[in-house]
């Protein structure tokens, strides 16, 4: 039942973040010209999100609980083609922001 409340009070808490930085980014009247600043005050709000998240799970769980284990270093070259796609999404990301960035101003 402790799980229960404990997750609870997390969602609440988490979605009150989520509407307050979205009062605050509308109440600076940020235009849709301004895409930059939208951008990062979205990914503000959700950092601050992200980290009450893992704030709760630090404190009243251990990361065995939820899934994650030591991590064996024999079963890390399953890892590696996982590294080459995030890179290459990675470097086509950057390239288009990079083409694109006269639309940001």
């Amino acid at each position: 039942m402790e799980d229960l409340k404990i997750s609870i009070r997390s969602i609440i808490v988490y979605e009150l973040i989520m509407i307050i930085g979205s009062m605050i980014m509308s109440s600076f009247d940020i235009t849709s010209d301004n895409k930059l600043a939208q951008l990062i005050g979205n990914s503000i709000i959700q950092l601050i999100s992200s980290g009450y998240i893992v704030y709760i799970i630090k404190k009243f769980y251990k990361l065995e609980n939820i899934g994650f284990s030591k991590i064996k270093k024999d079963k890390l070259v399953w890892f590696i083609p996982y590294i080459f796609i995030l890179i290459s999404m990675l470097y086509k990301f950057i390239e288009g922001i990079y083409k694109n960035i006269s639309y940001f101003n």
